[in-house]
Order: C-alpha cells, then sequence, then structure tokens
C-alpha cells in the first residue's frame, strides 16, 4: 500500500466509522421505517465475508446502467426497480471507497461504499475493481516479466493487444479515463486504464502500471518526517534504496523544506523520487513528503467543490448551518427519477414505490479548520472555523504537510443583502473568512482576482470611427467569433474592472478553466450592432488569455 492510499485511509477514519456505525445501527430497529418493510430487511448485522472481491478501503469503479444515477440501497439487499429502497446516489463510472463487507441472507456478497458524498449498499455484481489508480492520477508504466516493451490494448476489438503504439517502461503516464468491461464472459468486469505513453492513447490493465505516482518530474513537493523520526533533518540516500548511515547524503535539508523531482525509479515493487533539496540531491520514497506544492504564499486560487446528485427534498437548508439550498444548484440540470411501478419479489412480498422524487446537483460549501486536518463539524473534535463557497475566490498566506498539503487561505463572503436601483440583489456587507484547506479543492492560480483593472489585449476590433475596441462577449467563451452573442463592447486603452469569476471544468480532462466577468463604461450591444456614445454599462465575460496586467 502506498503512503497515499494509507493517509486518505487515516483521514477518513471517523467518517468511515460514522458511515458504517450509522448504517449497521438500521439492523437493531432503531431507525424504522417503510424500508424494513423489504423483504431483505433483516436486524441481524451482517457477518463479514473472507476473500471478498474487495476489503475495506479498497477502491471500486461504480457501473454504468440504465438510469443516469448509481443508486445505493438503504440496506444490503437487491436494488429494486422502483429505486424505493434507495435513499442515496452517485454517478456511474465514479470511485466508490469500500467501507464494509459482509454476506447477506441470499448468498450474495455486499458492501457499504461511499462514493461522491454518499454512503449506501450495492452487491458485488454491481461494482468492478478493484481500481488501482483513478482517472487523473499518475503512474509508472512497467514491462512484463521478461519484455523489453509494453504491448497496448484496443478498445475497439474488445482490449486484444495491437502493435502500435507500443509503451516504453519507466514512462511517466496519467490515467485519462477508466473502462470496465467483462471480456472474458466470468460476469466480473475488467478495469482497463486509457494512457497516453507518446505515441497516441490506448489501454492498459494495472500489470502494466506502477503507483499512483504523487509527483511528476519537475514537480515540488513538501518533506515530512520519516516514522518514528524526532528531529528536524530530512535524509536523502545516494542512491535509490533506502536511506542508511552508510548512503544518506551529506548537507543540509529539513523536515518542511521543498524538494523538486529529478528523476523516478522503480527498484522491486517500490517507487523511489530523485530530489533536490537546497543544494544536495538524492533519493526517497512517498512515504517521506506530500505533494505535489502547486501554489506559493501570495497566490490567488478559486474554490472548487465537486457537486454530488441529492434529492430535492433533502437538501440543506439554513437551519442546518449550511449555505441555502437554491443558492447551491443554480443551473444543475435536474434529474426526474423514474415514476416507481408496483415490485413483486421472489418470496410473493409486493412493495409498491411513491410518487416521483427530483434528484439535483448540490454543490457544498468548503469548510475551513482551525488547523491543518480534515474539517470536523461537530463533537468535542470540532474544528471548522469558516466556510467558503464554491467558486468563491481565496488568498493564500501560508502552507504545510500533514497528511497532504494544506494551505491557510482568506476568502471573502457576502454577509448582508440589499437590493439596487434596478432591482438586482447585490451584497452589501462582506465577512472575510480565514482557516486551513486541502489543495484538492483549490484550482489556480489566477491571474486575476475580484477588484482588479485589467487590460483587454488587442484583437483588432474597431469602432465605426476606427478607435480600439473589445467586444465583450455575453456568456464565457474562449472565441469571440461572428456569431457570439455580445453584451457590448469597451474602449481597449480605458481597460475593465474585474467583477465576478467563473470556473469551468474540462469533460474530459482533470483541467480548469478561467472567466472573468468584466465591466466598463461602453457601448451595449443592440439587435443591429452596438449603440454609440461609450456611455452604456456594460457587463460580460472575458477569458484569462484574453487580458493582461496593466503596463507599468
Amino acid at each position: 500500500m502506498t503512503k497515499q492510499t494509507t493517509r486518505i485511509t487515516g483521514g477518513l477514519l471517523l467518517v468511515v466509522v460514522s458511515m458504517l456505525l450509522a448504517s449497521l445501527a438500521c439492523y437493531s430497529g432503531q431507525i424504522p421505517g417503510v424500508f424494513e418493510l423489504t423483504p431483505y430487511y433483516t436486524e441481524t448485522p451482517l457477518p463479514p465475508v473472507e476473500g471478498a472481491r474487495f476489503q475495506v478501503g479498497d477502491t471500486a469503479l461504480t457501473s454504468q446502467e440504465t438510469q443516469s444515477l448509481f443508486n445505493l440501497t438503504t440496506y444490503p439487499e437487491p436494488l429494486q426497480r422502483s429505486l424505493i429502497n434507495s435513499k442515496s446516489m452517485c454517478l456511474p463510472n465514479t470511485p466508490a471507497r469500500v467501507l464494509y463487507a459482509g454476506q447477506g441472507g441470499d448468498g450474495n456478497v455486499y458492501y457499504l461504499v461511499e462514493c461522491g458524498g454518499s454512503a449506501g449498499w450495492a452487491v458485488d455484481q454491481r461494482l468492478a475493481g478493484p481500481l488501482e489508480f483513478t482517472t487523473g492520477e499518475l503512474a509508472l508504466t512497467v514491462a512484463s516479466e521478461g519484455k523489453t516493451q509494453i504491448q497496448m490494448l484496443d478498445k475497439t476489438t474488445n482490449f486484444q493487444p495491437v502493435m502500435f503504439p507500443a509503451c516504453t517502461p519507466g514512462a511517466v503516464v496519467s490515467i485519462l479515463g477508466i473502462e470496465a468491461v467483462d471480456v472474458d464472459g466470468d460476469g466480473i468486469k475488467d478495469v482497463f486504464y486509457n494512457v497516453d505513453c507518446g505515441a497516441g492513447a490506448a489501454y492498459l490493465t494495472a500489470e502494466n502500471l506502477a503507483g499512483p505516482l504523487e509527483l511528476n518530474k519537475g514537480d515540488r513537493a513538501l518533506a515530512i518526517p520519516a516514522e518514528g523520526v524526532t528531529d528536524n533533518t530530512y535524509d536523502l540516500a545516494s542512491e535509490p534504496a533506502p536511506v542508511t548511515s552508510e548512503n544518506a547524503v551529506e548537507g543540509e535539508c529539513n523536515v518542511g523544506s521543498i524538494l523538486t523531482t529529478e528523476g523516478i525509479q522503480l527498484v522491486g515493487d517500490t517507487v523511489y523520487y530523485q530530489m533536490a533539496c537546497g543544494e544536495i540531491e538524492g533519493w526517497t520514497t512517498q512515504d517521506d513528503f506530500v505533494g505535489p506544492l502547486l501554489y506559493d504564499a501570495g497566490d490567488n486560487v478559486v474554490i472548487y467543490m465537486p457537486a454530488i446528485p441529492i434529492y430535492e427534498d433533502e437538501l440543506p437548508t439554513a437551519d442546518t448551518g449550511d449555505e441555502a439550498a437554491s443558492d447551491e444548484t443554480t443551473g444543475e440540470e435536474a434529474v426526474v427519477e423514474p415514476t416507481p411501478v408496483e415490485d413483486t419479489t421472489g418470496d410473493g412480498t409486493t412493495t409498491t414505490g411513491t410518487e416521483d422524487r427530483v434528484v439535483v446537483q448540490y454543490t457544498p460549501p468548503l469548510e475551513l479548520t482551525d488547523n491543518p486536518a480534515p474539517a470536523v463539524s461537530d463533537g468535542d473534535d470540532a474544528n471548522v472555523v469558516g466556510q467558503c463557497p464554491s467558486g468563491t475566490a481565496a488568498n493564500i498566506e501560508d502552507y504545510t504537510g500533514a497528511d497532504t498539503v494544506y494551505y491557510k487561505i482568506t476568502c471573502e463572503t457576502c454577509a448582508e443583502t440589499t437590493t439596487d436601483e434596478n432591482g438586482n440583489e447585490v451584497c452589501a456587507q462582506s465577512v472575510t473568512n480565514e482557516g486551513w484547506a486541502p489543495q484538492r479543492y483549490l484550482q489556480g492560480p489566477l491571474a486575476f482576482m475580484p477588484g482588479d483593472h485589467v487590460m483587454f489585449k488587442d484583437a483588432g476590433d474597431t469602432d465605426d470611427e476606427g478607435n480600439p475596441v473589445a467586444r465583450i462577449p455575453l456568456q464565457p467563451t474562449y472565441i469571440v467569433g461572428a456569431n457570439t452573442q455580445l453584451a457590448g463592447r469597451c474602449p481597449l486603452d480605458e481597460g475593465v474592472d474585474i467583477v465576478g469569476l467563473r470556473t469551468e471544468k474540462d469533460r474530459t480532462r482533470n483541467a480548469f478553466s478561467f472567466y472573468y466577468q468584466v465591466q466598463c463604461q461602453g457601448d451595449l450591444a443592440t439587435a443591429d450592432g452596438f449603440n454609440t456614445g461609450g456611455a452604456d454599462t456594460v457587463i460580460g465575460w472575458a477569458s484569462e488569455r484574453s487580458l493582461e496586467a496593466p503596463a507599468e
């Protein structure tokens, strides 16, 4: 097990225990309800299973089923067509962490899993894996025994080997996607990883991949103390091997120092990283650093929290201390669950569904903590000191390494609103929130922040009098063409003020695009062209690459 997996398991320990106890509590009759009437319900906890395909802490892949969501059952039982025995769900083809495995009364193995912030049960046949990697992670290519090259697999031929492209061992690759297919008809879906070794994308199995890697060549990391080490010294080995008194590199490198990756090598089953630390260079493993370190103190970033599917009638409200539900679901397409039908089970018991329930995409806020550690909202160990809504710009004040990279950040949130002369709701008073947050919820660095005055790069556009102008799109877009709907135009030499920010995740890659809402005094767009005179307030959007800082 890599250190990365160990850290994630430790960080989720409290969550895992809470979910497990809550789920198993159902069997002691503490949570009565309609779901207890299902034929598979029992008040006896499931006995653990020896030799189960997934162990606690493993990651499975949810399957792509007929419905648009992967529904989890409230109890360990088959998912009914009416979905009456499901209260939580996640997206298909996403990772699900196994919290418990047990043998059901029907002979099937059921797993309590967590995926996308939801927890529930799934029968063994609905899951693929275990996953060794998830999309976006890095891996090192490894040749099979006796081979010097790695044969790639072709999806169009049911994942049979192809001669080209070939893959060279020792290459660092990114997991571009994951496919789960039962290629041999044994009822178990095999997992294939889409990678690009430099000659085109194709597929590999976990047999030809080592990792996950925490770093790529050139990435930075933070040195953390090795297990059992109490002083501030950070040792590097002169060779890709465990550090000993004989091979320790001489020179100064301390815990908390920034390391830069110079090389990566697999020795046996261990991945070693060649690191530069100040004036010295040596080898270590990813047990003794956290990374990559993406940002520096003073950088600006944006909060990005992934949306999770949730039933509309279970949305958090202001009474629970969360952001208002209406603010967190704007612009997301709702999914209506299929109309429940009468289900007759194998033993003759009949259950009838209820009315349609609407599923919406809910985006939770980022919880800030008073120390660099996972957020705990309640109890004696509560450490949450504030929140930053997703999409909010934040400034980095400091960073440190613990179970992962944490940043001390500040963000501005609206504490009181009012209505302007046009009837629009605007913020009347803001409050600054400060606390620690893990790196995975921060995207950037941002080139600009709301409140900045910036200039458009000259795209060659002019008004009727030949004055240079910038055409302002009404919606975020990278390309401003002849068919782009415009908000108006702004004088190029006067610049624009940034009044808002939007982050969009790439649909196929683990990458983000940043757009800025801008405002100027210019000419509004009309059906026939533009107003004239430059007296209009124009508000629209600009891509980051179309803007630049004013000349000093």
